[in-house]
């Protein structure tokens, strides 16, 4: 907040865990305000308290996103969340004590590209189920021909890796950190404990 402000560090700090931790609506919150600490603080003031606040959190954002881009493994994971009356996707990017959120309408690529990670999908599927499943969750790309992985392959040159057996997503894995690309990668299933060892 500027200079001046009738907000105190402590009271922008406790106004933040209400709103987004415990989720709390701007009406309900400037009613617990005046009820449990005497502040008659508008719902229009809340929301300038938050907004002036962003330049702070934007500065902070990027400093964990150089942190866990210039890490040599990255782990994601997604979950559902509700925002209004939709489904959208929340994702999580981590490494070490760095973590970042990305909520997105789809549950697509877009949930990583706002940190500027590439995503392909590595699938033992046949070509042509791996891509109808990419083409729904916003992967369009060229499909890898099936056989083995060549050693000099780029993420850029494919959308999608079809009919890879456990054994070549290490391959394929070790390929791209050779082109120097870190690696991130996300599983459900024994098929996607080969690779770990690469990360």
């Amino acid at each position: 907040m500027p200079k001046g402000s009738p907000f105190g560090e402590n009271l922008r700090a406790h106004v933040f865990y209400l709103r987004f931790t415990q989720g709390i609506a701007f009406e309900r919150l400037a009613r617990l305000l005046s009820d449990i600490l005497g502040l008659e603080i508008s719902e229009g003031a809340l929301v300038n308290m938050l907004d002036a606040s962003r330049d702070a959190f934007a500065a902070q954002q990027s400093a964990i996103r150089q942190r866990l881009l210039s890490a040599t493994a990255l782990q994601s994971d997604e979950t559902g969340l509700r925002v209004g009356k939709s489904n959208w996707w929340l994702w999580v990017f981590h490494h070490g004590d760095s973590d970042v959120f990305v909520a997105e309408p789809s549950r697509g690529q877009e949930g990583g590209r706002g940190l500027g990670v590439r995503t392909v999908m590595v699938t033992g599927d046949a070509a042509a189920t791996a891509a109808i499943v990419a083409h729904a969750v916003g992967l369009d790309g060229a499909v890898c021909p099936p056989g083995p992985i060549p050693d000099s392959v780029h993420p850029e040159q494919f959308a999608v890796f079809a009919g890879v057996p456990p054994e070549d997503k290490y391959k394929l894995i070790k390929a791209f950190q050779k082109g120097g690309h870190i690696v991130g990668m996300c599983g459900d299933g024994a098929n996607d404990a080969p690779p770990w060892p690469a990360m």
